[in-house]
């Protein structure tokens, strides 16, 4: 019986194919297809950094290894968890070793930076909320509309910050996390720049 093939299969021999007629952008495509299941295995912590590199050097395409890392450096964000930006520089480096490892200390310093200021954010954004729960604690108290659990509609007595406060502190929240978005999306820019010369 005679095996159906994917689309993905299709299109990679289409693409080995015209291997020499594809522009950059049309072989990242097809790169980033084919890594996709591997880094989401990756990503829910079904394969670890080593899985990952034995996956890779088994392809040898320095190409593909080099899409790997940037997919992984793409995928860091501000709400990235430790453990998981760990997992994230740990499979960059891997592989890295693959591709000679030149790289791995610019790689290991930028996503320190990264690590910093996720931490810098998250204490931050706990000072503003033990401001606000101070705030809270010493506004005034309003009456307020609440429904209850039968449908109806009670006036209840709740503490309230006036609206210029919580209007300041809403704004100042904003700004932090634009900030610190901004350096994570410059710090990868960075590193991915890096990567790719």
């Amino acid at each position: 019986m005679k095996r159906l093939k994917t689309a993905y299969e299709i299109a990679l021999e289409r693409a080995k194919s015209l291997d020499g007629d594809l522009s950059k952008e049309e072989k990242s495509l097809f790169l980033r297809e084919k890594l996709k299941p591997l880094l989401a295995d990756f990503y829910r912590s079904k394969i670890g950094p080593e899985d990952l590199w034995q996956e890779l050097k088994k392809e040898e395409d320095q190409d593909l290894c080099r899409e790997a890392q940037l997919m992984l450096l793409r995928s860091m964000g501000l709400q990235t968890t430790a453990e998981d930006l760990q997992r994230r520089k740990e499979g960059i480096l891997a592989v890295e070793s693959l591709l000679g490892g030149e790289k791995s200390s610019l790689i290991e310093q930028v996503i320190e930076e990264i690590r910093e200021v996720q931490e810098n954010y998250r204490s931050r954004l706990e000072d503003y909320r033990k401001f606000y729960e101070k705030a809270l604690k010493n506004a005034g108290m309003k009456m307020k509309p609440v429904r209850t659990r039968d449908g109806q509609v009670v006036m209840q007595l709740q503490r309230e910050l006036d609206g210029l406060t919580e209007e300041r502190l809403e704004k100042s929240l904003q700004e932090l996390e634009k900030q610190a978005s901004q350096k994570i999306s410059d710090l990868v820019k960075e590193l991915e720049e890096t990567l790719v010369s």
